[in-house]
């Protein structure tokens, strides 16, 4: 997966706060900030931003997170892949 958590981390601060991305860094033990959209990341570091999520966001969030990865992962994919 490539750039998932960067965006994760965009959509998190947007809607919570700061605060709210550190408290994931501390929940998943990863350096939220220095993901990129090219950025490579294991299953596993993704698992454990899935956990914290589950802490930080309600439901309703979490579907607009899903909605936000999608708009978001979609020209960058495209851009990696021009057959898409």
């Amino acid at each position: 997966m490539t750039g998932d958590i960067y965006w994760i981390t965009r959509f998190v601060e947007s809607r919570k706060t700061a605060f709210a991305v550190a408290r994931m860094c501390m929940i998943t033990g990863l350096s939220m900030r220095e993901f990129t959209p090219t950025s490579e990341h294991s299953d596993q570091d993704f698992v454990r931003v899935e956990q914290a999520l589950a802490q930080i966001l309600n439901d309703e969030e979490l579907r607009d997170l899903d909605r936000y990865l999608a708009e978001e992962t979609r020209p960058l994919e495209r851009l990696q892949d021009p057959e898409r």
